[in-house]
């Protein structure tokens, strides 16, 4: 005889793996107690999908690419370089 798998979620209550209910230990008899989650499982789905997308669209924005950042700090190399290969000449000359 095979045993079902329970999950514990708490000192009282249990997942039924199975069935996808949640149980109280003290009444496992009585069926008022039960409640079933398979129907919430989708609308968890959607939300974590939601919460993906914007995690996603929020890493991208922090990207020095999309930023101005990108075209400042080249701007800031050509100039350095600039002055370094003044700097350079004058000292060799």
């Amino acid at each position: 005889m095979t045993e079902k798998t329970n999950v514990i979620i708490d000192d009282d209550l249990y997942m039924d793996v199975d069935t996808s209910t949640i149980k109280s230990k003290s009444n496992n008899k009585d069926t008022a107690n039960v409640v079933d989650i398979s129907s919430k499982f989708d609308e968890i789905n959607e939300q974590l999908d939601h919460i993906e997308v914007s995690i996603y669209q929020l890493e991208k924005s922090l990207t020095p690419q999309t930023a101005s950042y990108h075209n400042a700090g080249i701007f800031v190399n050509i100039i350095l370089g600039i002055i370094f290969a003044l700097i350079i000449i004058l000292l060799i000359l």
